[in-house]
């Protein structure tokens, strides 16, 4: 007897149950992605960012290296001018401080050869004729150099004769002074006098003014006059 003939449409969905069909489609078809490619790739780039990241680190790590070694290159040039500042502000020190003494040694000599000054030209352009023997010798304490000579010179041969004969007496006084040029040992001081006079032959008396340059010099702790000009 023989089987039954099998149905098409039931082979077909045999088939289909038991093997898969083939794809016709390449873009259907699905392929697995290369797991150990990207996991080469991946170890690589983060191995090429950990030496870039180290050579950055080590770059500037160098800076500050490289410039201690160019400081500790020279250190004897870096002490030479070390030295030269330190002589060089010792140096200003001390002319800063001799100039500063010089100049108070200056302002000292200018008062008191100006106070000096005042004193001796009242004294030497004063005179009365009843005493001028007696004080021409003990003027010349005030003086010094050519000029004590020349004083007493001009004093004896005129002065002295005039002033008996007419019975003068001269009483000089310092309105003003003030000092033209000053230096430790020399100071020069311009004087303004005012003076009176009474003669036997002139009863009231007569105001005169004068000016005198007065150079006085500091000799032996005493400042004496050097010369006496009239203006």
């Amino acid at each position: 007897m023989t089987p039954p003939a099998t149905s098409p449409t039931r082979a077909s969905v045999a088939g289909a149950l038991t093997e898969p069909s083939p794809v016709s489609d390449p873009a259907e078809q699905t392929t697995a992605p290369p797991v150990a490619d990207e996991a080469t790739g991946t170890r690589r780039r983060s191995r090429e960012r950990n030496h870039r990241a180290a050579g950055a680190l080590a770059a500037v790590g160098r800076l500050p290296r490289a410039s201690g070694r160019v400081v500790l290159r020279h250190p004897v040039a870096v002490l030479a001018v070390l030295a030269a500042v330190v002589l060089a502000s010792t140096i200003s020190s001390i002319l800063l401080a001799r100039a500063n003494a010089h100049t108070d040694k200056v302002e000292a000599a200018r008062s008191a050869a100006l106070e000096a000054a005042k004193q001796n030209a009242a004294a030497l352009l004063s005179y009365d004729y009843q005493t001028i023997d007696r004080d021409t010798p003990t003027r010349g304490d005030r003086l010094t150099g050519q000029f004590k000579d020349d004083y007493a010179r001009l004093v004896t041969d005129l002065v002295t004769p005039a002033a008996k004969q007419r019975k003068l007496v001269t009483k000089t006084s310092v309105a003003m002074a003030s000092v033209i040029s000053a230096d430790t040992d020399k100071v020069q001081v311009l004087t303004f006098l005012n003076q009176t006079s009474q003669a036997q032959d002139t009863p009231q008396p007569v105001l005169t003014g004068s000016r005198v340059r007065i150079t006085m010099e500091h000799i032996n702790g005493r400042w004496l006059v050097s010369e006496l000009t009239p203006l």
